[in-house]
């Protein structure tokens, strides 16, 4: 039975419609999809497991460590050793995948909590039996048709039935539904150890092997939807994207008269119509752009910025610069990380130039020692508890 055929055997309606499109517009070309196929590879390092379905039987039994014959061993004995050997082997291997995961830790939990997510989606949905695992060394024979029904119903247009959703309901745009892909990718990929291998049927035993995410039928459905979201007006990027323009009025707000002014504590303060426009203290707008200007002139993510601490840093006073050095980056996560030399920019450049951003900041907290930038207490108060404030910042960004 094939791909398209399983997918249809589970009477989705809209499945077979995102799956087989009419429109010629939404028929995704030979060329996208092997270019997809080729980029999710790339997301995983090169490696193969002997654990994995397609090397079943390649596991090689270690020699006789005393060079005996071991000839006259009863066939019981040998193929109870053998069975003990085997399971220590897989042991290993799954202990080696844990802790060989290739990202960060938060990515890790980001990707098995969109795995949870999906495994409760298809039991909810009836498509897998209740208490089933779906994510296992031998995925079932349509799991890429469960992967797309999974990411559609929360990311497409379409409903499972077929019907068209509401314009006024919210979907996921085409970055979540990649990260949900990854996320499956991920899954089969690196914890079950299928790595990057294509799924496909095996001439030998007839059998779907390989990782069911790097598959024609997800890699078509994820071009086509790319093409839906596009036509509809989605823009690429699931964020706006700051612009020098953005930082330039930002930085003139927050240097207005008032505005920058560092204000006696007051205790509580009733919250009112004006508190809109008036949300934040001095010292938190320095702490913001601080963070947005060094992460901005460095092309750093902001969970990379809020996690500089004070030893990372080294200010040289009469050169006007300042040394950032970084021991962890996304895209660096086994080191070899160069320094950044920020010199202070120009007055015409003021409101781009992470020297002064972090000289007007670190006058105002004092900081000398641990994380940088750290929670903001009642009263527009930077906290004396060495917590990186991660999760706190992305109530302001």
């Amino acid at each position: 039975m094939s791909t398209l055929s399983e997918s249809a055997a589970l009477g989705l309606a809209g499945l077979s419609l995102v799956l087989s499109p009419t429109e010629e517009w939404q028929q995704a070309p030979l060329h996208e999809i092997i270019d997809d196929i080729e980029g999710e590879q790339e997301t995983l390092f090169a490696y193969e497991y002997s654990s994995g379905p397609y090397n079943k039987g390649r596991i090689s039994q270690p020699a006789d460590l005393n060079g005996e014959d071991s000839s006259d061993e009863s066939e019981a004995d040998a193929d109870l050793k053998s069975s003990s050997k085997l399971r220590t082997s897989l042991i290993l291997e799954k202990t080696i995948l844990e802790a060989s995961k290739g990202v960060t830790e938060g990515t890790d939990a980001e990707y098995k909590s969109q795995m949870r997510r999906c495994v409760d989606f298809l039991q909810r949905e009836k498509l897998i039996e209740e208490g089933d695992s779906f994510f296992k060394e031998e995925p079932c024979s349509n799991a890429p048709s469960l992967i797309v029904a999974w990411i559609m119903n929360t990311c497409d247009e379409i409903n499972l039935d077929g019907s068209k959703k509401p314009q006024d309901e919210v979907r996921g745009s085409y970055s979540h539904a990649q990260k949900m892909r990854a996320a499956m990718t991920y899954g089969f990929g690196r914890l079950e150890g299928l790595g990057s291998l294509p799924w496909h049927r095996s001439e030998v035993s007839g059998k779907m092997l390989g990782n069911p995410s790097v598959s024609n039928l997800v890699s078509s459905y994820m071009v086509s939807l790319r093409r839906r979201k596009v036509r509809s007006g989605e823009t690429q990027t699931s964020a706006r994207a700051i612009t020098p323009e953005i930082m330039k009025k930002l930085y003139h707000y927050n240097h207005q008269e008032g505005v920058n002014t560092i204000k006696p504590y007051q205790g509580r303060v009733k919250r009112g119509t004006q508190y809109r426009d008036n949300w934040g203290g001095a010292r938190t707008r320095r702490l913001l752009g601080a963070v947005y200007t060094i992460a901005f002139i460095c092309m750093l993510r902001f969970d990379e910025v809020l996690k500089i601490q004070a030893k990372h840093i080294r200010v040289n006073r009469e050169q006007r610069l300042m040394k950032l050095e970084l021991p962890f980056r996304k895209t660096h996560q086994y080191g070899e990380i160069k320094p950044f030399f920020l010199h202070m920019f120009p007055e015409e450049e003021a409101h781009l130039c992470p020297v002064r951003a972090f000289a007007e900041y670190i006058n105002t907290c004092s900081i000398t020692e641990g994380y940088i930038f750290r929670k903001i207490c009642k009263g527009d108060r930077i906290s004396t508890d060495n917590t990186a404030m991660v999760r706190i910042m992305q109530k302001y960004i």
